[in-house]
């Protein structure tokens, strides 16, 4: 598993997307049921959650993450 971590910041979302989940269910081609953080099952209040690979901070990713674990105060590691 990789683990990643929480980006600070906020992005723009791309022209025909509702947001960053609808953006991440599209590209993916499947749909986000449930946080990826380990231990979380919310599978309500779910976003696409921008995150840097723990050591390489200079690529972001995308992530369905429920609301509550979306912020970059929060310092946990995501697998």
């Amino acid at each position: 598993m990789v683990k990643v971590k929480n980006v600070e910041g906020h992005y723009k979302v791309p022209t025909g997307y509702s947001s960053w989940l609808n953006y991440w269910e599209r590209v993916m081609n499947k749909a986000a049921v449930e946080c990826q953080k380990n231990g979380c099952n919310e599978k309500k209040d779910l976003v696409g959650g921008h995150v840097h690979k723990v050591g390489d901070e200079d690529t972001i990713n995308l992530v369905p993450i429920c609301q509550e674990h979306n912020h970059y105060t929060i310092t946990d590691e995501i697998s």
